[in-house]
């Protein structure tokens, strides 16, 4: 930055510098012939310049530069450095990926976090919290303009649960879940445990009969209500009734149909409070999607150790 700055003062001072009289500048010097001897000396020097300028010019030399012609310089100079000072800027803000030590520290903080809640939460998994995740991100896009999302409901916070009441006429299909990373487990707050995951997925949204594939990444972050043990995992992995480990089929209220336990959001089972869309783009329409068994999506990963 400090070179190009002195290169745009250097360019300044430059087009600054004073500039020779124009060829046949003797006409105007010679008006002041009448006022002293020095004037008159200056226009014989002028005349002078302007013969040695016509004499120069047929041999070929070029003509001083004008005022127009330096103030182009200038403008042209000045637009070449704000373009590099641009181009330096943006390859300055091109993320790259965290060292192995940063992944390493990131992890055993996360490891530490987790311990944390176990200590809180004896019966707590993190693969089952992960299966559960997984769950109900698919049952989410794909309940997301059906009736059933409803079923969803003491797994939603309030505002989520009524995200897709006013959305267009489409559908979601064929959910592939690459990925699911741990970004924070909170502990500290007085009433509520939280947990944060980012997660990498694609899908398929048919719109009137138009699909297109999407890859997206998005963050969860779920919280439960304090001082509660988790249940069994065959009650914890899917999204199901906590009580009785029925599929989810609830009312708005948070009803089983099955057992006709009253599950409260952030209860027995943990609830998504804040959902954020981080990126979205559209990718070819095979991408992602186990259509064959040689084309077949991987299983998701948890990026952990089983805790």
């Amino acid at each position: 930055m400090k070179k190009l700055l002195l290169i745009l003062a250097l360019a300044g001072l430059a087009v600054s510098q004073p500039l020779p009289a124009r060829p046949g500048g003797g006409h105007s010097s010679s008006s002041h012939s009448s006022h002293s001897s020095s004037s008159s000396s200056f226009s014989h020097s002028g005349s002078s310049w302007s013969t040695h300028d016509s004499s120069s010019g047929a041999s070929g030399s070029a003509h001083p530069m004008s005022s127009l012609e330096a103030l182009i310089l200038f403008i042209v100079i000045v637009a070449i450095i704000i373009i590099v000072i641009r181009s330096q800027a943006g390859a300055r803000s091109v993320v790259t990926a965290p060292p192995a030590q940063y992944r390493a520290q990131r992890q055993q903080s996360i490891t530490e976090q987790i311990a944390a809640l176990k200590q809180l939460d004896a019966n707590f998994s993190a693969v089952v919290f992960l299966d559960f995740a997984h769950s109900l991100y698919c049952k989410f896009y794909e309940y997301s303009t059906k009736p059933e999302f409803s079923y969803l409901s003491p797994f939603l916070s309030t505002e989520l649960q009524g995200h897709f009441e006013r959305s267009q006429p489409w559908t979601v299909s064929e959910i592939v879940v690459n990925s699911l990373r741990w970004l924070e487990v909170g502990t500290s707050g007085s009433d509520s445990d939280t947990i944060t995951v980012e997660i990498d997925a694609n899908y398929t949204l048919d719109l009137q009969g138009r699909r297109s594939r999407y890859a997206v990444v998005e963050r969860w972050q779920f919280y439960r209500r304090k001082g509660l043990l988790s249940a069994e995992p065959e009650k914890m992995q899917s999204v199901s009734c906590p009580q009785c480990g029925g599929p989810a089929h609830f009312t708005d209220a948070g009803v089983c149909g099955y057992c006709g336990a009253s599950v409260q959001k952030g209860g027995a089972q943990w609830c998504l409070g804040k959902r954020v869309v981080v990126s979205t783009r559209a990718v070819p329409a095979v991408e992602g999607l186990a259509l064959t068994p040689k084309n077949r999506a991987p299983k998701p990963s948890r990026s952990s150790k089983r805790i």
